[in-house]
């Protein structure tokens, strides 16, 4: 049957205008012509401003949606090298904003919902109250990750206390903001602790929790009951071959195994994400052998590549692992090999990429910024005076350090330590300054009066070559930082805070919670990115304070590229692979000057 026009014009769907941030400006009017301060509306459009400078965005190109603005602008995400304002601005920017769009979006009357709600949270969170490790002072704030962060999460699911098990605590985590997930943490704790300590709990939370690890990098959520078939994969994948005369299997490095580990977990996360295996099921290992389910766990990690998940390195690293766990298990490799030579996001190999772009970026800033330049090279002097105000300050009020500052000491002490043997002495991996050995009969660390003598052995060092330094006393307090450490810092570390009792390690950065072991890498990462950049003022990882300082050298000292190499243990080729741009960027720039010359003359 034929239409007119007119009817077909009133069949069709009217389309949805996305809203932007230009509604902003109109919504703050109405609050104004409501009541609400002027000057504070004020403050927020210029608040609004900045963050879309920031960006170099128009009001128009910019949702109203709060996923997109904590992706845009996350808490942590001030860069002086290209954000226009310092970090106190832009975190008052944040909180300006993002309350401003909740409002709009009607979240906040969400929010005043869940609260109003009554159910087994209110009374579960009843019994949390009367723990010994909550009751108190202080108790409102504890129960904060409780009654408040966990609850609230739960409830938008409707999930109820005797529902909740470790696999829905994962989502919840993973669907958690950021600012959420250490509130969200703590719950697990608690939950964990009160399993154990109060059977009312216990009977209110059926289903074992186990607290939820912070480790610093992507997070992949696998439910506990895989772990034990994950670490038999592990085992055998990891073994390079079997030495009959010893009767014993030769493994692959520490590290190595924990790589092996992460990938494993990566490839269950994305079969339970695709949808090839239930997380309750019993056994992971028949998607293994399923090429459909293989392509899907592939096409979900590159899914995976970008600013809020994974680097292209770190897939291509992950994806890298899986064939010789395979193999090594017994499981044919060959369609996963193939698989990911289909995939060109997989092909991403650090040995052809050079520096990643937003590493230049922070070295141009190092070269090109005086001041900026100054802190990164003086970094260690910010957080060493942090821990030691707070033992100065406990020793004139002739009292012990609480557990509070006791960390905080520990976290700048480390911090510092790290930064002075970067600057003063040579830009070791991090992983050989966690894994120094200290104090033994091996130890690559030793004094010699007021000197600190370090060797590295080349079996650690990427070109072979051992790395050999002495650090002594000078005007930047290179080497008394490291001394101020050993002296002050890590008897902090090896002393029990309840007995008092000092333990012994062999390690130069001890793990807080087994001296007998390194500080993970995960942990010492999240101290110095936080430090770095809320004291510090320079935003940058431990991988780029190496980058930042062999970018300075080769920048000042092209000619020296020799000496530049040994200093940082790599080949000749492998500096010219990361830095030589620093020099291709500023012959391109004289170039043009040279023809802009020729015009005027």
């Amino acid at each position: 049957m034929f239409q007119t026009i007119d009817q077909m014009t009133k069949g069709k769907a009217t389309p949805v205008i996305p809203r932007t941030w230009a509604a902003i400006s109109e919504f703050l009017r109405e609050k104004v012509s409501a009541g609400a301060s002027k000057s504070s509306a004020t403050k927020t459009k210029s608040a609004v401003n900045g963050l879309l400078k920031a960006k170099g965005m128009i009001a128009d190109n910019a949702p109203l949606n709060l996923a997109w603005f904590d992706q845009m602008f996350p808490a942590n995400a001030w860069d002086p090298t290209t954000m226009p304002f310092e970090q106190k601005t832009y975190q008052d920017y944040r909180n300006r904003v993002r309350p401003l769009l909740e409002e709009m979006l009607g979240v906040v009357e969400e929010k005043k919902a869940l609260r109003a709600v009554i159910d087994d949270w209110d009374d579960a969170a009843s019994e949390f109250e009367r723990l010994d490790i909550i009751a108190g002072p202080n108790c409102k704030k504890k129960m904060i990750p409780i009654r408040n962060t966990l609850t609230m999460a739960a409830r938008r699911i409707d999930i109820l206390p005797a529902e909740l098990d470790q696999f829905v605590l994962m989502r919840i985590y993973d669907a958690a903001k950021k600012s959420e997930r250490k509130s969200i943490r703590k719950a697990s704790e608690r939950i964990a602790y009160g399993q154990q300590a109060c059977p009312d709990i216990a009977r209110r939370f059926p289903h074992p929790i186990t607290p939820i690890v912070a480790d610093g990098v992507f997070r992949y959520a696998v439910p506990a009951h895989f772990n034990f078939e994950l670490e038999e994969f592990v085992e055998k994948g990891a073994r390079i071959r079997y030495i009959r005369a010893k009767k014993m299997y030769e493994y692959v490095a520490d590290g190595t195994r924990v790589g092996m580990r992460t990938s494993m977990r990566a490839m269950i996360d994305a079969f339970i994400a695709t949808g090839h295996l239930n997380p309750r099921a019993n056994s992971f290992s028949a998607c293994l052998e399923n090429p459909d389910a293989l392509a899907d766990m592939l096409g979900h990690i590159v899914e995976r590549i970008g600013d809020d998940g994974i680097t292209a390195r770190h897939a291509t690293t992950i994806v890298a692992r899986l064939p010789i766990i395979f193999a090594r298990n017994g499981i044919d490799d060959a369609v996963l090999r193939g698989l990911i030579k289909e995939v060109e996001e997989l092909g991403h190999h650090s040995k052809k990429a050079g520096m990643p772009e937003r590493t230049k970026q922070f070295c141009r800033a190092l070269i090109e910024r005086k001041k900026f330049r100054n802190s990164f090279l003086l970094a260690h002097a910010t957080p060493r005076v942090i821990a030691q105000d707070i033992l100065d300050r406990a020793a004139s009020e002739a009292r012990s350090l609480t557990r509070e500052e006791r960390g905080q000491v520990i976290r700048n002490g480390a911090v510092a330590l790290f930064c002075s043997i970067e600057i003063g002495g040579a830009p070791a991996r991090v992983e050989n300054v966690l894994e120094m050995p200290f104090g033994v009969d091996k130890a690559w660390m030793r004094l010699a009066k007021k000197d600190v003598q370090v060797v590295i052995p080349g079996a650690f060092v990427k070109n072979g070559e051992e790395i050999r330094f002495t650090m002594q006393p000078g005007p930047h307090r290179f080497s008394e930082t490291v001394l101020w450490y050993l002296a002050n810092v890590r008897p902090l570390i090896l002393t029990d805070p309840d007995t008092g009792e000092m333990a012994s390690s062999p390690w130069l950065i001890p793990m807080l919670s087994d001296p007998d072991r390194p500080c993970p890498y995960e942990t010492f990462h999240g101290w110095f990115v936080r430090i770095m950049r809320d004291d510090v003022g320079v935003p940058c990882t431990p991988h780029n304070y190496r980058h930042g300082q062999a970018s300075l050298l080769y920048h000042r000292h092209p000619e020296r590229i020799g000496w530049i190499a040994v200093r940082l243990g790599d080949t000749q080729e492998t500096v010219l692979r990361y830095y030589a741009w620093v020099h291709s960027e500023k012959a391109m720039a004289e170039g043009q000057q040279l023809i802009a010359d020729m015009i005027d003359s």
